[in-house]
């Protein structure tokens, strides 16, 4: 066998062998981030304020993400969400505004599944729930 072809398909099979390792990761980090619960609060029995909250998980062995805390700010009025805003980390702060904005348009610490940033939406919603007392 040549050598350029020895070499194209050693090549291939390095690319592939990676390919499947991030997939594994990718994968194991998602199941592992879909057990994770909070409890949805009784925003009737949470006065009317501005409240702060964090969440931090201890990631296990194989899973794979860039956030292990975050704190947000939820602001409650007439025993409603208001505004929930992540304060921290910085660099979630812009991808998780509009997730924020789901959570007050539904009234829900459960809205419905958006894909993408498993692990940072469950520490977003579980700190906001941490916010306002459910624990």
């Amino acid at each position: 066998m040549k050598r350029w072809m020895v070499i194209t398909i050693g090549s291939v099979a390095v690319l592939a062998v990676g390919f499947l390792l991030v997939l594994f990761y990718i994968r194991s980090t998602s199941n592992w981030a879909k057990n994770l619960t909070w409890p949805e609060p009784n925003l009737a029995t949470v006065a009317d304020g501005v409240y702060e909250g964090t969440a931090t998980v201890s990631m296990p062995p194989g899973t794979a993400s860039a956030n292990h805390s975050v704190t947000v700010r939820v602001t409650v009025s007439g025993h409603r969400y208001a505004a929930i805003e992540v304060i921290a980390p910085q660099q979630v702060r812009g991808p998780m505004t509009d997730y924020a904005q789901t959570v007050v348009s539904e009234q829900s610490l459960h809205p419905d599944a958006i894909s993408g940033g498993t692990v940072t939406k469950s520490l977003v919603l579980m700190a906001a729930a941490n916010a306002v007392g459910a624990r």
